[in-house]
């Protein structure tokens, strides 16, 4: 997938999916890969006419920086972040104080760890199927499996406990 946030694209790609899925608005409507080669002020801008134009109720960002948001959040009000985020993840975390800030919510992509702590994996052979992205992931190499593994035992017992 290659990003596009000009702001034609952005209103060509919001007319198709309204056209799909036979409705005049949607609620949120995410810019889920930033296009680094428009500035985030124009994909905004676009933003803000689908909201005039009652096409969107809302909009947000997905796997954005605070210098993105914040930028973006001057042109037109987001509403809703969505970064990876688990137990195993916490990167963004860093975002928090900015998000309540602004007072925009925040949604957690991919919060069971690409299914890691679902401890239902122990070979890295079981992502050999063509386009499995999580082949690629360490997390679930060998090694990496017998560590999380190992890790998710650890935690079961905690749970347990409780």
């Amino acid at each position: 997938m290659i990003p596009d946030g000009r702001p034609e694209t952005i209103k060509a790609s919001i007319e198709g999916s309204l056209m799909r899925l036979n409705t005049d608005h949607l609620d949120l409507y995410y810019i889920h890969r930033i296009d680094m080669t428009v500035p985030i002020e124009e994909t905004a801008g676009a933003m803000k006419e689908l909201m005039e134009q009652g096409k969107i109720t809302h909009w947000g960002l997905s796997e954005a920086s605070e210098e993105i948001i914040r930028r973006a959040h001057k042109v037109c009000p987001v509403t809703a972040i969505q970064n990876r985020y688990s137990m195993m993840y916490r990167d963004y975390e860093k975002l928090f104080p900015v998000l309540e800030e602004l007072k925009i919510g925040f949604v957690a992509f991919s919060p069971l760890a690409n299914g890691l702590l679902t401890a239902a994996y122990h070979s890295h052979g079981e992502f050999e199927k063509p386009g499995d992205y999580r082949s690629a992931m360490p997390q679930f190499t060998e090694e990496g499996l017998k560590e999380n593994n190992e890790f998710m035992s650890w935690m079961k017992v905690i749970a347990e406990e409780k």
